[in-house]
Order: C-alpha cells, then structure tokens, then sequence
C-alpha cells in the first residue's frame, strides 16, 4: 500500500514540474519572440520614447521634428482611413500603407502601438492638420 502512496506523490510532483516547465518554455517563447521583433528597432524605439511626440505636435511643428521617430496607437481601416488613436479629426497618410496591419472595419475603436517615422505635417483650415509617415514596425 505504501507503494501506491509514494506513487501518487512523485505523480504529483512530477505533473507539477512538467507543468512549471512548459510554463517557463512558453514565457521564454514569448519573450524571444518580443525581443525578436523589436531588436532591430530598439534605438528607433528608444528615440520616439524619449522624444514622446504627439499628433499636435508634430502638426505644429513639422519641419522640427521631419525623420524623427513616434510610438503612436493607430487605427488603420483602409489607406485612405487611417487615424491618430481612432480620432477622425486626427488623419494620417502613410506612405507605405500596404505594409501596416489592417484594422477591422467594424472596429474602429481598436488601435495598434506602432513604430513610425515623421515624414511631414501641415495644419489644415479647420484647426487640425495632417501627419505624413512612414510605418516601421507594428509593436
């Protein structure tokens, strides 16, 4: 009978290091992949978080911040419906459009973190402006 008992303890023991294994293997996948994908943009990264620039900003100042980078939540439906954080009033042309992820039409509220790089800016007669990009990276 005692037998059976230290069974079922290894058992469990062994079933609760294979599982905290896999668990460490998955959280190691995930973190590679990350750094796999954001490694060749770290300064990129590091400028546009240092730099911290918003819409408005780089509206009203193009030519001061033309080829800096920006990390900015954007809503992409089409590639003539592309907004600063899902707001209409804030559009942005993206000259290489065609290789940003989509958004779903039926979600505009959902926005993606992306890298990308200030190209130019003009304020239009109705108080808000335009912002020319070029996308980066999806982050």
């Amino acid at each position: 009978m005692k037998y059976f008992e230290n069974l079922s303890l290894w058992s469990k023991t062994l079933v609760i290091c294979l599982l905290v294994f896999f668990l460490g293997l998955i959280l190691t996948a995930v973190i590679l992949n990350y750094n796999e994908k954001t490694g060749p943009f770290k300064t990129m990264i590091s400028e546009a978080n240092k730099l911290d620039l918003d819409y408005d900003q780089v509206v009203n100042e193009p030519d001061r911040f033309l080829e800096k980078y920006v990390i900015w939540s954007v809503v992409n439906i089409s590639k003539s419906e592309i907004y600063y954080r899902g707001d209409l009033s804030r559009p942005i042309t993206v000259f290489n459009h065609q290789q940003m992820p989509l958004s779903p039409r039926y979600k505009r509220i959902d926005s993606v973190e992306m890298l990308l790089q200030i190209k130019g800016g003009r304020k239009t007669g109705f108080g808000s402006g335009k912002v020319g990009v070029m996308f980066i990276s999806a982050l």
